[in-house]
Formats: C-alpha cells, structure tokens, sequence
C-alpha cells in the first residue's frame, strides 16, 4: 500500500522532478526524455522504461520515481492503442498504478490470491483449495467465471456455426432435388412429344400406303396383258397392308 501510496504521490502524466533518481542504467535514456519532452496530451516520444519490460520480473530493480515514470509511459501505452482500435479506456486508465504496485510487489502468478478467489465467484468451492478436483493455491484462468462464460460463449458460437452448416447443405440438397425434378419433368415431357410426333409420321406414312395401293388396285386392267396377275395379287395386298396398320398401331402405342 505504501507503495501504491508512493507511485500516486506525484502527477503520473507529468515527468517530474523525481526523475533525478533513475537508476544509473537508464539515466541517459531519462534525461534524454525529460529534456525532450512531447507536445500538450501527445504523450512520451519514447518509452525507455516500458521498452524494458518483458515479464514482471523486469519491475524488480526500479526505483520509486522510475515506477512512476514507467506508469507515466504504460498510460500513454494504453491511450495509442485504445484510440486506434477502441476498447476499454476507462477503466484501464484507473488501474494503471495499481497493476504496477501489484506486479513489483508481488510475485504473479506464482503468489496465491485467495481474497481474488472469494470475490470472483468461488468462494463456494474455497472449502476444496488444494484438493484433487478443487481449486489451485494459485492464480489459474480456467477457473474463473470469466474464463467459463468466454468458453460457454465459444460453444454457443461453434454450434450456431454448425446450425448454419446444416441449414446451408439443406439448402442445396432441396435445391438440387428440386433441379433433378425439374430435369425429370422436361424430359417426360420429351418423350410425350416425340411419341406424338412417331405417331403422326405412322398415320401419315400408312395413309400414303394405303392410298398407293388403292390407286393400284383400281388401275388394273384385266383384259391387259399382266392384268389378270395383278388382279390375282390385288386381295394379298389388301391384306399385308392391312398387317402393317395393326404393326404400326402396336408401335405407336409402346
């Protein structure tokens, strides 16, 4: 808390005299920035202490005023980002002493956090700390109700995916049946035509033998020479023409 205390002593987005006490290290890049300093609200022109920071581990050699400057750079930080992308500006602005007092003073994730435990929704399972099943002596993510809700989010987005798949493939397969029917239907409508047709040509083309044969039969002379055969041959012929029509009949109906 002293700490905490310590980093909001000083105005966090001013520089401050207290940046004499960098450490020996980072004085150079300090002077550097506190001689040149940027416009009104433009922030830090660089980061040298943030530009050291990997992992918490990196707080530990800084000194109370290079603490603040590095809230001082995380601030701004969060400002370029957020107002390039948009988030949550607000409240991440608020913690920016509190995240670096917390990170230098205690050892995360490894140190446990029984207090964050009980207030984000597992007091009811404190009884289980360290046991077989039950919750970690340590800072752990997938305990969290957070960490739930986002992975109940990520099912619940997964099945509405699957929901659409299968909508989709509905959609094609009463689409693609509805075309085969359509190909079945005009094609039955074909074959309807093109047996209309083979029987106009049936009827057409025995009426013209019909005919042929008529005129046949009545032009024959008996008293001529190959009369009397062609007489003889008249009721055969009749009679083959009338095999013929029942022929042709038989076809035009299968």
């Amino acid at each position: 808390m002293s700490l905490l205390l310590g980093l909001y002593s000083a105005p966090s987005l001013g520089l401050g005299g207290a940046r004499t006490a960098c450490a020996t290290s980072r004085a150079h890049a300090c002077m550097q920035q506190q001689q040149q300093p940027g416009p009104p609200y433009a922030g830090p022109r660089s980061t040298p202490l943030l530009d050291t920071v990997s992992t918490p581990n990196d707080l530990k050699g800084f000194s109370l005023a290079e603490l603040k400057q590095l809230s001082h750079e995380l601030r701004w930080e969060t400002i370029n980002a957020v107002s390039k992308t948009g988030g949550h500006l607000g409240s991440s602005l608020g913690v920016v002493e509190l995240t670096v007092a917390l990170h230098y003073v205690f050892n995360t994730p490894a140190d446990p956090v029984y207090p964050h435990k009980i207030l984000t929704g597992r007091r009811e399972r404190m009884p289980t700390l360290r046991q077989a099943g039950g919750l970690s002596g340590f800072a752990k993510r997938s305990e969290s109700a957070e960490r739930a809700r986002q992975r109940a989010e990520q099912r619940a987005q997964q099945e509405q995916a699957q929901r659409e798949e299968a909508e989709r493939r509905a959609r094609a397969s009463q689409q693609g049946q509805h075309g085969l029917q359509q190909q079945l239907t005009a094609a039955q409508q074909t074959h309807a035509r093109l047996r209309a047709e083979n029987a106009q040509l049936s009827a057409a083309s025995q009426s013209a033998r019909t005919s042929a044969i008529d005129r046949l039969v009545d032009t024959v002379d008996s008293s001529s020479p190959g009369g009397t055969v062609l007489s003889v041959a008249a009721g055969p012929l009749a009679h083959f023409n009338s095999q013929y029509q029942s022929d042709d009949a038989s076809r035009a109906v299968g």
